[in-house]
């Protein structure tokens, strides 16, 4: 659109595109009018703007974040309102975020992923000697610029310590951080400290060296429980060669007690240097760090290092003082494409601050369960996910996630037996025996016996005494079949219908009222006057976007109609997502939408391409600038000779693509310098000599 038609917020921001959307928020690509720099404006959702509350929690967001000035740490530069809705304006990155890297380039070297954490540590160290714990420390929350600095984006969501409104904000119901990267004190419901920032970045860590994170499951309560009672797999285990310092390192910071860990981002930092600089590491001298003395994936005993430097003690001095921004280094291996976008919204709370140092680990395990709950359902508002509580090995009824406990089924009736494993998810397999001294249709035997622990879904073989003169019928399949097409089924069959009961079971991927599953089975001889049990779908309120994000347009809609979208596809130009990739959804993914809803399947049309410029007479630094505004990089080839004084010399000579030709972005451009020779041309003189002869008469007289 026109530069007139472009919405200016306060006279001052023009919004040109928008570039991200995150949980609460759009993001788009501004200009700032008045400093005439491109800026990020953040700009809050109209139904989260209704909220008061909420608004002051975003008006505290940008003050919080924009107390923090450090290199490492994206900017906040303003906040305002704008309409109905209000906005905050920040730091415009030209990077792209460590989730987009490790989606495209993989698993890094250790030495890379050091790289990266130190600049990170660095921006922790900084934020928590301020009061402001993140709280949501991952990949997608940290984003790499064209000149390789690491930054880390979202600290405005977190809350400050010294927060005078501190109490009046905080809630049992408050988004904790995703439950791939928060620590085991997050998972359990306790209040935060630094340290619990460390274990997340112990987390980045691990899943850049190895391409997967340390837990995964079906979904986040699973992955929470792992994160408290689950031990990760070295890295050395996954990794070949992987340096036992640097697993050291990443193992100290996945410790479950914060105790444990490294006190402070400080003393990581400097242990992570240590590594760097090829010192030996003070995790590697500590129990917790080597894993008793083991070496990561040899089992063998390791030695201890010369001089070990304590976790809390003083590292050796260094030039550098604490807290001071890390020094320019080359550019990161990491392929940088534009970004800005993609920095999903969070929320952080403040700690208690330590005095003089942590208190130990409070676990408030009477309303622990509750936020977890809360945590959950605010990330997954469909239902459908079975809570439970992290603080223990089991549920209350004694079944982990994905685990029944049997319940006992013997002396009731068949229909009420029935009705009570289909409850416990579990499928009865009915077997009608005559036995003497058993009333009419009740259960008198069952296997697997109560309380047996079994998976979910598995069946449950009960046998009940039927009634004298009781005629058997084999039941037919009824999956599949609408209830009314089912119950004409069983008529036409002779069973009683009368005795068929619906039960209801909320799903968005069948068809409203098919059936789903039966009870008595297909294939089992049963009474005709046995009581039915048919488990029919009914579609939910609510359904949980799924990720289709990578898959072609076509499988993505089927999986998006499978749950009752209605889907409306869309192309954008996108750097990092091939041609004819689903690049996201609107809604995002993971957000609770109206079942039925009509929702975007944004596609791309893959990368921008652009025109390779005339680079002919540029010096190296000038052709890597133009270069790099068109988002194209620079390889410098062999140079081209040239003879002594030539006015080419470290010009740009020779390119390829040549100028005018059509490149992809992020495409590479090699150049060829001219190289002057250094000695000047040696001068040849030549000396010539001229006889002269005389000639003498002689008179004879």
């Amino acid at each position: 659109m026109s530069s007139t038609q472009r919405p200016v917020l306060n006279d001052r921001y023009e919004l040109e595109q928008r570039i991200g959307r995150g949980g609460m928020a759009d993001v788009f690509l501004a200009r700032d009018l008045l400093l005439d720099r491109p800026v990020a404006i953040k700009v809050l959702f109209p139904e989260f703007a209704a909220d008061p509350s909420f608004v002051e929690r975003f008006r505290r967001e940008a003050q919080s974040a924009a107390n923090l000035n450090h290199p490492n740490i994206v900017g906040v530069y303003d906040w305002g309102r704008y309409g109905s809705t209000y906005f905050i304006a920040m730091e415009f990155i030209a990077g792209r975020t460590l989730a987009e890297v490790l989606r495209s380039n993989g698993p890094v070297t250790p030495q890379q992923a050091t790289d990266v954490a130190i600049e990170v540590a660095s921006a922790l160290a900084f934020a928590h000697r301020n009061g402001v714990v993140h709280r949501d420390i991952k990949p997608a929350n940290i984003l790499v610029g064209h000149d390789g600095r690491v930054k880390v984006a979202d600290f405005g969501i977190a809350r400050a310590l010294n927060s005078s409104a501190e109490q009046d904000l905080t809630q049992a119901g408050s988004v904790m951080g995703t439950a791939t990267y928060f620590s085991p004190e997050q998972a359990q419901g306790a209040q935060p400290d630094p340290r619990s920032d460390l274990y997340s970045l112990g987390i980045v860590m691990y899943e850049l060296t190895t391409g997967r994170p340390p837990f995964t499951g079906e979904n986040p309560v699973a992955i929470a429980y792992k994160q408290v009672h689950s031990e990760p797999p070295r890295l050395g285990e996954l990794v070949p060669n992987v340096p036992e310092d640097f697993d050291a390192i990443v193992h100290t910071l996945l410790l479950k007690s914060p105790d444990d860990r490294y006190p402070t981002a400080d003393v990581l930092r400097e242990d992570l240097r240590r590594f760097k600089d090829g010192q030996p590491v003070a995790a590697l001298n500590s129990p917790a760090g080597n894993g008793n003395g083991a070496t990561a994936g040899s089992g063998q005993a390791t030695a201890p290092a010369p001089n070990p430097v304590a976790l809390g003690g003083a590292a050796a001095p260094r030039s550098m003082p604490a807290g001071a921004p890390e020094p320019r280094r080359a550019p990161s291996p990491f392929q940088p494409i534009p970004a800005g976008a993609n920095m999903p919204p969070t929320v952080a709370q403040g700690y208690a601050p330590p005095q003089p140092g942590y208190p130990p680990q409070q676990q408030r395990r009477t309303g622990g369960v509750i936020i977890v709950a809360l945590f959950i359902l605010a990330l997954f508002a469909a239902g459908g996910v079975v809570l439970f509580n992290v603080l223990s090995n089991r549920e209350p009824g004694g079944a982990a996630v994905g685990e029944a406990q049997v319940p006992e089924v013997r002396g009731l009736t068949l229909a009420d037996a029935q009705k009570k494993l289909l409850d416990a998810n579990l499928i009865p397999d009915v077997r009608a025996v005559e036995k003497e001294g058993v009333a009419d249709d009740v259960v008198y035997e069952q296997d697997p016996t109560p309380d047996q622990v079994v998976d979910e879904g598995s069946k449950v073989t009960i046998t009940y005494n039927p009634a004298p003169g009781t005629t058997l019928i084999e039941m037919p399949d009824l999956t599949n079949l609408t209830y009314d097409d089912a119950v004409a089924l069983l008529d036409k069959k002779g069973f009683d219908i009368g005795k068929v009961r619906a039960q209801r079971k909320e799903t968005a991927a069948v068809p409203e009222n098919t059936v789903m599953d039966q009870a008595p089975l297909k294939g089992q001889q049963v009474p005709n006057n046995s009581e039915i049990i048919l488990v029919t779908a009914t579609h939910p309120s609510k359904v949980v976007m799924p990720n289709v994000s990578g898959q072609d347009p076509a499988t993505a809609t089927r999986a998006l109609e499978a749950l009752g979208f209605k889907v409306n596809q869309l192309t954008e130009q996108n750097d990092s997502v091939p041609a004819n990739r689903v690049v996201r959804t609107e809604p995002l993914a993971g957000s609770s939408v109206n079942y039925g809803t009509t929702i975007a399947l944004v596609v791309s049309t893959g990368p921008l391409s652009v025109t390779v410029p005339n680079l002919n007479g540029m010096t190296e630094n000038e052709a890597r600038q133009v270069l790099q505004d068109l988002n194209l990089k620079t390889k410098v080839g062999d140079s081209v000779p040239l003879p002594y004084g030539n006015a080419q010399d470290d010009k740009v000579m020779l390119q390829s693509p040549v100028a005018g030709s059509s490149a992809l972005a992020g495409a590479t451009i090699t150049i060829r310098l001219g190289l002057a020779s250094t000695t000047p041309p040696t001068t040849t003189s030549t000396s010539t000599t001229t006889t002269t002869t005389t000639t003498t008469t002689v008179d004879p007289n």
